[in-house]
């Protein structure tokens, strides 16, 4: 299993306020089906409710989602656990495909420390979020992976950014 961490942030690093993205970029939502599909998904529940109800649960995904309420699924695609350590084993027993972790700020501080390679949206902008990722420390080096100017689709200048941990520093 490969865990990694999808993210967008702004030039403070805050990804969200109640519960909500602070932007519209339509090429970073692409971005994310092309990564995420077919795949597993984690996050928390309130990233999960944040989803609009006709993306719940995401398709094409397993979505696993982090709750601390018992609840039950009805959608063949949607798991409920109770810590992040049972999302990791759950995710492990799909060997064939790819983890996301994909939300909110405190899964994205749980996760962190499992995770070998983090997809990054940097967007050019310093907004008004009430949530964020943190920052990262030198074990991890960075690639370029497109850069997106503001436009009819995008509301802001951003460029997509692979981390990964440098070998040796685990």
């Amino acid at each position: 299993m490969h865990l990694n961490l999808i993210v967008a942030y702004d030039r403070n690093r805050g990804i969200g306020r109640d519960n909500q993205l602070l932007w519209h970029l339509a090429d970073d939502m692409s971005f994310f089906k092309k990564m995420t599909s077919n795949q597993v998904v984690i996050m928390g529940r309130k990233t999960y409710e944040s989803l609009p109800e006709r993306f719940r649960p995401l398709p094409n995904r397993i979505n696993i989602v982090i709750t601390r309420s018992n609840l039950q699924s009805v959608h063949s695609d949607l798991v409920y656990v109770n810590t992040a350590n049972a999302a990791i084993s759950l995710a492990a027993e799909y060997q064939d495909k790819d983890v996301f972790v994909i939300g909110g700020g405190q899964i994205y501080k749980d996760m962190l420390p499992f995770v070998q390679a983090i997809y990054a949206t940097e967007v050019e902008a310093s907004l008004d979020a009430d949530t964020f990722f943190e920052s990262l420390d030198a074990t991890w080096t960075s690639e370029l992976i497109s850069s997106h100017l503001k436009n009819d689709k995008n509301d802001f200048d951003f460029k997509i950014k692979k981390y990964s941990r440098k070998l040796g520093l685990l």
